[in-house]
């Protein structure tokens, strides 16, 4: 991409010399302290923690249910081990039983040695018969006891096997939850990886410009009375409020019009409209192409009709001209000149496709010497394709020394002045 270098001119067409960065920066508040830093990626590692306490917990609990699965197989052998008892019991009165019938029979057997002892004998014969018909039924009754015991034990057995099927299907489902909050915290770890590398980017990328002048004003916004109004355009806005702010801090120290191009529904139109109320110049040109973006992190049917009632809900009609089309349109470009009546532009501001060079070029001969460039996407994850396009364009100018670099400011927008 080849840029048209033009000579670097003493003063402005109308003889006023332009601002210093100084004066750019010069702070609307008197005495406002350094902004806060940016506390984002600190509460990471908070929530890395709380997932890690978290599979320790349910790692805890997986660990009871196997020892309860433990103990009630223990109770499972304990009662196989009585019915073993049992059976050897019943077992032993059987082998009474035997024995009181052979003895039974021993005493039938007197009865032939003499009629004298038949009554003695008909009388123990009676007395063993009736112990041979209580040891009958306790036989019956402990055979009856047994088979209760043997079913209860079966029973037992079986809701013991019903709760280690569920506890080896609780496993499982725990085994498969443990899985996935490993994912989850790999992910999650990748994620504050790549976000300790941004931030080491932007601290360098901070350092690197630090001796700019309009870092501190722009990093000043939380202590600027417009504050409240400045949080009320993050909504219309994918801009950081450093860069809304700077925006109307630039706008207000600009006597000439502005432009901007790709407005979306109007966060930067604002910004740029309230400081050109401060500072009474304008007027302020707005050249988007419409349509609608539903599915945007901003939202929106209808892009035009969006950006013209936040543009009438904030009171800047009088000051915006709303332009729908293409920059390079005949019918717009006419329109930015009938608007413009021969007056210069003080600030160009583009968010649109990423063709910075076309545009540029397309409002070159119109920029005032001095004036203000902003180009949002410098530093893009979201659309690398508009990065690529813009970084070589400004890297290119400022190394050909017609173009100042002003800094990098939050969320890849870069401030830069034309000294053409």
């Amino acid at each position: 991409m080849k840029l048209r270098p033009l000579e670097i001119a003493s003063k402005r067409d109308d003889g006023a010399q332009p601002l210093s960065s100084e004066e750019l920066a010069r702070p609307f508040v008197p005495d406002l302290p350094a902004a806060d830093k940016d506390e984002n990626v600190a509460e990471l590692p908070e929530f890395i923690v709380d997932q890690d306490t978290r599979v320790q917990d349910l790692k805890r609990q997986l660990s009871e249910q196997e020892e309860r699965a433990t103990d009630l197989e223990r109770q499972y052998a304990e009662a196989a081990a009585e019915l073993i008892v049992r059976q050897q019991q019943l077992c032993t009165h059987k082998h009474r039983a035997a024995a009181l019938g052979e003895l039974a029979q021993r005493k039938l057997r007197l009865v032939a040695t003499g009629r004298a002892f038949l009554k003695t004998v008909v009388k123990n014969l009676r007395g063993h018969l009736l112990t041979r018909g209580a040891v009958q039924w306790q036989l019956e009754t402990l055979a009856v006891q047994v088979r209760n015991e043997l079913r209860k034990a079966l029973e037992a057995v079986s809701e013991i096997e019903a709760v280690l099927r569920n506890l080896q299907d609780e496993r499982l489902g725990q085994s498969s939850r443990i899985e996935g909050l490993t994912r989850l915290i790999a992910e999650q770890e990748a994620i504050v990886t790549r976000l300790i590398a941004e931030q080491e980017a932007i601290v360098l990328r901070d350092q690197h410009f630090e001796e700019q002048p309009l870092v501190r004003l722009a990093r000043s916004y939380r202590r600027d009375p417009w504050w409240p109004e400045l949080q009320s355009l993050r909504r219309i806005s994918m801009l950081h409020y450093e860069t809304l702010y700077l925006l109307r801090s630039l706008a207000a120290r600009t006597k000439d019009a502005i432009v901007e191009v790709g407005p979306y529904i109007g966060g930067s139109t604002i910004a740029l409209g309230r400081g050109l109320q401060t500072g009474g110049g304008g007027p302020l040109i707005s050249v988007e192409m419409g349509g609608s973006y539903p599915n945007h992190a901003v939202p929106t049917d209808d892009i035009i009709a969006d950006l013209k009632s936040n543009v009438e809900a904030y009171g800047l009609t009088e000051i915006v001209h709303i332009l729908e089309g293409f920059t390079t349109e005949a019918t717009i470009d006419a329109a930015v000149n009938r608007i413009l009546d021969g007056r210069k532009i003080g600030l160009l501001f583009l968010d649109a496709d990423g063709n910075v060079a076309r545009d540029f070029e397309l409002y070159r001969a119109r920029l005032s010497r001095g004036s203000i460039l902003v180009y949002d996407d410098y530093l893009s994850e979201q659309a690398p394709e508009k990065q690529t396009t813009i970084k070589a364009w400004v890297d290119q100018a400022v190394a050909s020394g017609f173009v100042e670099n002003l800094g990098l400011y939050r969320w890849g927008t870069w401030v830069g002045r034309y000294w053409g």
